[in-house]
């Protein structure tokens, strides 16, 4: 079965904006684990960063954490989620979506991609085709 599959059949998590930037909502699998998505500002002009990860104790991220904890779809659904709803308002803002290893670089060409494709418009995706 196709990934873009379950992202189209999943629901996002529910989830809180704590800061203008950040979002924070809690992952539901196996063990609850908070999850933090971040947008942070780039020296590109109107160009902010998505980061993504773990919530530590200290309020800092865990970008590199495998929690797996059986709910990856969700927790990217949520993401995409927050993402719509950042861009809805922040509409100048242009958002860098990159993986920091090969696996998650290759659930954003292929998962991001497909739960983005019928939102372009909305969020202006680009390249949203490219590998």
């Amino acid at each position: 079965m196709p990934l873009f599959y379950f992202f189209m059949t999943q629901f996002p998590y529910p989830y809180i904006k704590v800061q203008p930037d950040r979002y924070i909502f809690i992952s539901r699998g196996r063990k609850r684990i908070a999850k933090v998505v971040e947008f942070v500002e780039l020296e590109i002009e109107s160009t902010m960063n998505l980061v993504f990860g773990d919530l530590l104790p200290d309020n800092t991220i865990e970008s590199e954490a495998n929690s797996d904890n059986g709910d990856m779809r969700q927790v990217l659904v949520t993401v995409v989620e927050i993402l719509i709803d950042y861009t809805q308002h922040n509409t100048s803002t242009q958002i860098l979506i990159l993986g920091n290893t090969e696996v998650r670089k290759q659930i954003v060409r292929t998962g991001f991609k497909n739960k983005l494709s019928g939102s372009r418009k909305k969020i202006g995706c680009r390249r949203c085709n490219s590998r």
